[in-house]
């Protein structure tokens, strides 16, 4: 487990993979990204056991991000998990290329992405992302998102997104 920390800094730092880690909690992971002035790539790994609710990624330099999600075995995780307390944030004015795959989190959110050129999402929106009339704010934050990256040139998207993203355009 990666503790709490008074501070840390990783001047050099350009490439980073995270994986399967334990946190304190998110701030821990937060400082840990923030603490690399000069990152470009950053992957992470992520478990439900990781402690972290939102991931909030906030980097001035970051050019491409991976964020995946290791379910582990068996349904048992899954089910504990609370979409409804966590989240990930992408705030990376200079990113060009993100993969996000496999995210249980409720909220999604990406700003600054003018930079951003390349996608691939697969398994990160479901349709109860949507498909519920009355939850409003959800498919607003799905169609937020997909808003947020209508200016790549290349993009991969899973079938499944594919079906979120007509029923939320037909509704």
């Amino acid at each position: 487990m990666l503790g709490k920390f008074e501070a840390v800094s990783l001047p050099c730092l350009k490439t980073m993979r995270l994986e399967e880690n334990v946190y304190a909690n998110d701030v821990v992971l937060e400082s840990l990204i923030s603490s690399c002035p000069v990152l470009k790539d950053l992957i992470i790994l992520r478990m439900f056991e990781d402690n972290v609710k939102v991931l909030r990624v906030h980097s001035l330099t970051l050019t491409s991000l991976n964020i995946d999600f290791n379910f582990g075995e068996g349904d048992d995780f899954v089910d504990g998990f609370d979409k409804k307390v966590s989240g990930v944030l992408i705030d990376a004015p200079r990113l060009k290329y993100l993969k996000f795959q496999a995210d249980l989190s409720g909220s999604k959110i990406i700003t600054n992405s003018g930079s951003l050129a390349k996608v691939n999402v697969v398994y990160v929106f479901n349709e109860n992302d949507c498909a519920d009339v009355v939850d409003i704010p959800r498919r607003n934050m799905v169609r937020n998102f997909l808003t947020s990256i209508s200016g790549v040139s290349d993009m991969k998207i899973s079938q499944h997104f594919v079906e979120v993203y007509i029923y939320i355009s037909c509704s």
